[in-house]
């Protein structure tokens, strides 16, 4: 044998001995595949029922949405009503407190001319 044959030997029983050794990593490599495969070939499908069930979520949202708008309109002008009839309660209660004002301010001055003139006798 020559130099060339033992050199190919020695190569293919290196081959031989490294394919026994990672048999085992690559079964478990293969297994590892496989259940990613059977994983992900399930994953469309659920997908599938995510996105329905959030479709008709967000229809039943939109459905809700329209009532409450719709029940707002109605409620809408009762409220500007309200609005109106509180304006209006505080322009009348802001008068009465202006008025009010006016006769303090008027009672203290007549009580100080009354105790200016007191004083003067």
């Amino acid at each position: 044998m020559t130099i060339v044959g033992v050199g190919l030997t020695i190569i293919g029983v290196a081959l031989l001995v490294l394919s026994f050794i990672l048999i085992k990593p690559l079964n478990k490599l293969a297994l590892v595949l496989d259940d990613v495969k059977k994983t992900t070939s399930t994953l469309p499908e659920k997908v599938d029922d995510s996105a329905n069930e959030a479709n008709a979520m967000l229809k039943n949202v939109n459905v809700t949405l329209e009532t409450v708008n719709k029940q707002l309109s109605t409620v809408n002008p009762i409220l500007k009503m309200v609005e109106d009839v509180g304006l209006k309660g505080q322009s009348f209660t802001a008068k009465w407190v202006a008025k009010s004002t006016q006769f303090q301010t008027k009672a203290i001055h007549e009580e100080l001319k009354n105790a200016e003139e007191k004083m003067k006798q």
